[in-house]
């Protein structure tokens, strides 16, 4: 079982709900498609502030950036949306 200090799952919902997930994902699969250096500056700002909050979403950004470039069309439609907007499955 993992488990997540008081108040973590509120702030990762409100990142989520920013738009945080997708500052690299293309606009067409709800992201901001801003440039990897505004992401690298986000990333340095979050893990200045909380390490352990800026590592959760590594992963999905990760397999965004995978899906991106090598996904076929089937694999974005189905998860690209989900992943750039932090909704896990069945969310």
């Amino acid at each position: 079982m993992v488990t997540t200090p008081t108040g973590f799952r509120d702030a990762y919902r409100r990142w989520a709900e920013a738009g945080w997930a997708g500052v690299t994902a293309k606009p067409e699969y709800g992201g901001m498609g801003l440039p990897h250096a505004v992401a690298a500056a986000c990333n340095e700002m979050w893990s200045g502030a909380s390490m352990g909050f800026a590592l959760c979403p590594l992963l999905g950004e990760g397999a965004i950036g995978a899906l991106e470039v090598y996904g076929d069309e089937t694999l974005r439609a189905t998860y690209l949306g989900r992943l750039v907007s932090a909704r896990g499955p069945g969310r």
